[in-house]
């Protein structure tokens, strides 16, 4: 784990935010409605300080900056954050940099004050789901009369994949996803992929040709990163709470590997000094294909 993993966190579990030097007040936001907005005050060592002192904000998921979703305002005491339209349901980590020192603030997105971006394109395409999937990158199908894709370059692990190519139906066609076996069959062929594990991966579409051979098609490259893991800091024999939030069917925690909790809210204890490996394996929302999981990471320090 590499300092700047610790560092970022798509955080889609509650729990406090990394102990800095600087203070952020509230650690967490929580955004139901894309209008609202919100002041975190910042303090160092109890003392307030100044919009002058704000030097730059990231908003992360992994370590990708999305700040264009929200509008980070310097004020004296602290900053101001309010959406800008575009959040998307998920949660975030807020880098807030100053000229003291580094904080950081936990911001949910669940929007329960309003439809899911996937309904909403859904309605506005007329009830074309399907193509409401493809806008937002839940699918990604293959151009009308060609059999070539591209992937994007990075997923995250966990995220499904789902390929459609327009086939011949008097041909047959097979998907392998590094020269696994995935779905094979006649004419138009989907492949529906969730990527298990950090890796690089190649996705090749293959043709078979009338002597029997397989020919390629079309291949492309990409890669999965797991979540970045939040540092935090207990003591030896302390039992934490670690709470998921709304909006998956599914939550499974595990402490270095082993089966620790299952449900939203997980009492974890360190018994002794050293580092742990918390992860919330949060599965079932509605918006995702279904097998797709989100790992959730903790690198926890007992001391």
């Amino acid at each position: 784990m590499t300092p700047l993993k610790s560092l970022l966190l798509l955080a889609l579990c509650g729990l406090a935010a990394p102990v800095w030097a600087i203070e952020a007040s509230p650690s967490t936001l929580t955004f139901n409605r894309q209008t609202e907005a919100f002041e975190v005050r910042l303090t160092d060592a109890g003392e307030a300080l100044a919009a002058a002192d704000i030097k730059a904000t990231r908003f992360m998921v992994g370590e990708s900056n999305y700040s264009r979703m929200i509008a980070v305002t310097p004020i004296d005491g602290g900053i101001r954050v309010a959406g800008t339209g575009f959040l998307e349901v998920g949660s975030y980590l807020l880098v807030i940099e100053t000229r003291r020192g580094t904080t950081s603030v936990s911001v949910h997105v669940p929007l329960r004050g309003e439809k899911s971006v996937l309904d909403q394109r859904t309605e506005a395409l007329g009830g074309a789901k399907d193509e409401a999937m493809q806008e937002i990158g839940l699918t990604t199908p293959v151009p009308r009369g060609s059999m070539r894709f591209t992937l994007p370059p990075r997923y995250t692990v966990g995220q499904g994949l789902r390929l459609a190519a327009p086939g011949d139906p008097g041909l047959v066609y097979r998907w392998l996803v590094n020269g696994s076996l995935e779905a094979e069959g006649a004419g138009a062929l989907e492949l529906t992929y969730i990527f298990p594990a950090e890796s690089d991966y190649t996705v090749r579409l293959e043709q078979r040709s009338v002597s029997g051979d397989w020919k390629l098609a079309s291949e492309s490259t990409t890669m999965a990163e797991d979540t970045a893991a939040i540092a935090v800091n207990a003591k030896p024999g302390q039992r934490m709470t670690f709470t998921a939030p709304e909006g998956f069917g599914k939550y499974t925690w595990s402490l270095d590997g082993n089966p620790a909790a299952d449900g939203r809210t997980a009492i974890i204890a360190f018994p002794a000094a050293g580092a742990y490996d918390v992860v919330c394996r949060c599965e079932g929302r509605d918006t995702d294909l279904p097998g797709s999981f989100f790992n959730v990471r903790y690198d926890v320090t007992a001391k």
